[in-house]
């Protein structure tokens, strides 16, 4: 029990020492960046607004920090001799490594609770003066200002019928009236054949048509997914479903909401075969390392993210993709290690 304490004392001081200077580097990077703008008068200074950015920064950099601290943590153990000492007391390499990936499953936890509860709450978007956007398969609805009350200025909607024709309206006021019954007044309508020829163009002073959306959903969906909890999210695919529409956006925002704080757990399983060596590894080529794996991931998740939120893959394998990778060579990597301890 010493021994697991003293570990995870020792991985999570690492941590909050990483954490607090990555975090103050990024605090004055971001105000000298903005610094000419603000001497300009063209900003102003807000330090509420620096500190309001703390918690998205940090979400967004613990995976690097977690993998620097363990990767930290093991070669200064290595250099002590302390994994060999606990290797004769009794304790195997992959149990030591498994108290890493405890401390890491907790720091998982931790970023958890502020990309779901606390960001949300910093980030949240107001209801007036924001542009709303809408896009599926069949339906594109914009508008450049929400006011409230279920009004939209300026509003632009394109419906794809099933036999590849579309019906385009643009106004300049939307009224949503309930029952997905929507009033526009002041715009054009168009007709548009599946072979991109003008058929018919109307203009009105007003018109009333149905359209399989809500001001409610529309509010939500255009949204930045930052400001939105789970919950919402949830609630917001569930309804997307029941009107027809596949949000493959919306559902690879929710994978990620849970895979990405689980990036500090799965990040550190590149750290295991660093524990296999048997020289001693110099602080150089620990952070050398860690910049080097850290970016690497980076690259490999962003990629399926992005994959996923463009429609190309399933938004499981988006949000889930990277940690399948390396759980998959972590497997292998321990398979190998184990039959060659057999074979001695």
């Amino acid at each position: 029990m010493a021994k697991v304490k003293y570990i995870l004392t020792n991985f999570f001081k690492l941590f909050f020492i990483s954490s607090l200077c990555l975090l103050l580097l990024f605090f004055t990077i971001q105000i000298l960046d903005d610094l000419p703008d603000i001497i300009s008068g063209e900003k102003v200074f807000l330090f509420s607004s620096y500190l309001c950015s703390l918690p998205s920064s940090f979400i967004q950099i613990s995976p690097l920090i977690t993998l620097l601290s363990g990767m930290f943590l093991a070669s200064e153990m290595m250099k002590s001799n302390e994994i060999k000492i606990f290797e004769i007391s009794g304790i195997n390499t992959l149990k030591v490594f498994s108290i890493f990936l405890f401390a890491s499953f907790l720091i998982s936890i931790f970023t958890f609770s502020i990309e779901n509860f606390v960001v949300p709450q910093i980030t949240k978007i107001e209801k007036t003066q924001k542009s709303i956007s809408f896009s599926s398969s069949s339906l594109l609805f914009r508008a450049d200002l929400f006011e409230g009350n279920g009004k939209f200025k300026n509003v632009e909607i394109s419906i794809v019928s099933k036999e590849g024709s579309i019906y385009s309206l643009k106004a300049n006021e939307g009224i949503y009236l309930g029952e997905k019954i929507w009033k526009f007044y002041n715009g054009t309508t168009y007709l548009i054949d599946r072979n991109g020829v003008l058929k018919k163009s109307e203009n009105f002073n007003s018109k009333t048509i149905k359209i399989p959306l809500s001001s409610e959903i529309l509010i939500i969906a255009g949204k930045n997914p930052d400001s939105l909890k789970l919950k919402e999210l949830k609630m917001l695919i569930k309804e997307l479903k029941k009107l027809g529409f596949y949000p493959f956006l919306q559902q690879t925002y929710y994978i990620e909401k849970i895979s990405y704080p689980l990036l500090n757990l799965f990040i550190l399983l590149i750290v295991f075969p660093f524990f296999l060596m048997k020289q001693k590894i110099t602080r150089f080529f620990v952070l050398s390392s860690t910049i080097v794996l850290g970016f690497l991931s980076y690259g490999i998740y962003s990629f399926f993210i992005a994959l996923a939120k463009e429609g190309k893959i399933y938004p499981f394998l988006g949000g889930w993709g990277f940690h399948l990778l390396v759980f998959f060579l972590f497997i292998i990597v321990s398979a190998r290690s184990y039959y060659k301890n057999l074979s001695f």
